[in-house]
């Protein structure tokens, strides 16, 4: 992102249409300050009290909505490419949101998901994951032909549970280069969350300047929604052994 006015142009499509904004790679002057005032949102920005490189991300929280609490979670992650908020509203019971730009640190190879997380790591119930993940994989773009920054996420996640929200192949990412879009942001919630988001998708109105689409979606107090209707249940098809499935078939179809 990294210009003023596109910062300008998302908060100005948000105010009165969002009470909580994510933004990655935003502006900010040589000491890592805002370089704007802001009267419609409260901002927080990634990393902790003793900042040794530029925060990449920052949460912006509506001023309308006193009853809306946001708090980094210092105790969870102070890396300037992620922030862990927990989220408290009235009639929603409170969640983190891990909001990450997945990136490398001087070329050593080792992205934010692997600086926060492990395969062994316990995610909290009610949990999001929501970001620029720079990572490619089937899960999302079936056009993938070289999965690329997804062998900590992914497996997480399915041990965890979480299920995707973006629609997969809509792309979010469309570069002012001329490059192929891609699908790079992307939103994971954990079972206990899901069914109370309704609405994700992209802001094709916003003209905001970047390169990146803006994305929306609603997370609903309890009452706001019917009882959901169960899903089936998803499997991990490359655990599947296919040749004793073909044999099984083979067998039941000479009976």
């Amino acid at each position: 992102m990294r210009s003023t006015a596109v910062t300008q142009g998302i908060l100005k499509t948000a105010t009165e249409t969002a009470d909580l904004v994510l933004l990655q790679e935003l502006f900010l002057s040589s000491d890592y300050s805002f370089t704007f005032s802001l009267t419609s949102f409260d901002m927080q920005q990634s990393g902790g009290s003793s900042l040794t490189r530029r925060p990449r991300l920052a949460v912006f929280t509506s001023t309308s909505h006193p009853s809306l609490k946001v708090t980094l979670r210092h105790d969870l992650t102070t890396d300037p490419d992620a922030q862990a908020i927990e989220i408290q509203a009235h009639g929603i019971p409170s969640l983190i949101l891990y909001h990450v730009y997945n990136q490398q640190v001087n070329g050593d190879d080792i992205f934010t998901i692997e600086r926060l997380f492990t395969r062994a790591s316990v995610l909290p119930k009610r949990c999001i994951l929501a970001g620029d993940f720079h990572a490619h994989h089937l899960w999302w773009n079936s056009n993938t032909t070289q999965e690329r920054n997804a062998e900590t996420l992914v497996p997480l996640l399915e041990d965890h549970h979480f299920d995707l929200l973006n629609e997969p192949d809509v792309c979010t990412h469309f570069p002012a280069n001329g490059n192929n879009p891609s699908v790079l942001d992307l939103t994971f919630a954990s079972p206990d969350v899901f069914d109370g988001i309704s609405g994700w998708s992209l802001d094709k109105q916003a003209g905001t300047g970047s390169d990146h689409a803006v994305i929306r979606f609603q997370l609903d107090s309890p009452q706001d929604f019917d009882p959901p209707v169960p899903s089936p249940p998803r499997y991990n098809w490359k655990k599947a052994d296919w040749e004793a499935f073909t044999q099984a078939l083979q067998a039941a179809s000479t009976r």
